[in-house]
């Protein structure tokens, strides 16, 4: 091939890949990524953490409560109060952290500043958890001591297994959520 023959060869392929580029422009990478955090698409671990925050304290928290009242001929009234006691401190718990890791403003706050920010809410949010889990156990216990019958606490048992499955996987990601942002 001569040095000519390789000169518009060259020539006829930038024409092509030029009327190519018209027809379908490939997609900027960058601009992508800021449209879909603009449209909601994706989101930051701060704002994951407060999705799940506000879930717990004013979905999963009254769903609680609601459903605690029916059960209120077969357990003693106090252990029904206990339950309820659980929830509302639960929600208040939940509240404070969604206060808390809805005040970290990344374009105020600086880098170590962040940190700080989530390592602290989230020994709150272990503290918390050392607090309530406890009490879960002892409401699942008096749970378990009042249904008398096998298919009751059968049923429970496998409420609970559901349950911790269901927490440990809202809990890793919180973790995941945590350290990102550190």
């Amino acid at each position: 091939m001569t040095p000519e023959e390789l000169k518009e060869k060259w020539k006829r392929l930038n024409r092509e890949s030029d009327n190519m580029e018209e027809k379908q422009p490939l997609p900027n990478h960058r601009d992508t990524l800021v449209d879909n955090v603009v449209s909601g698409k994706t989101t930051s671990a701060r704002d994951r953490l407060m999705g799940r925050y506000r879930m717990m304290f004013s979905v999963v928290a009254p769903v609680g409560i609601v459903c605690t009242l029916p059960i209120h001929h077969i357990l003693p009234w106090w252990s029904v109060g206990a339950i309820i006691l659980f929830f509302v401190v639960a929600a208040l718990m939940d509240y404070y952290l969604y206060r808390g890791i809805r005040g970290i403003d990344f374009s105020v706050d600086g880098v170590e500043e962040v940190a700080a920010k989530a390592r602290f809410y989230r020994r709150r949010h272990h503290l918390f958890q050392l607090i309530l889990i406890p009490f879960a156990a002892g409401i699942m216990a008096i749970y378990f001591c009042n249904f008398t019958e096998t298919a009751m606490r059968w049923g429970l048992l496998a409420g609970a297994a559901i349950g911790l499955v269901a927490g440990l996987g809202v809990y890793l990601g919180m973790m995941r959520d945590y350290r990102q942002m550190l």
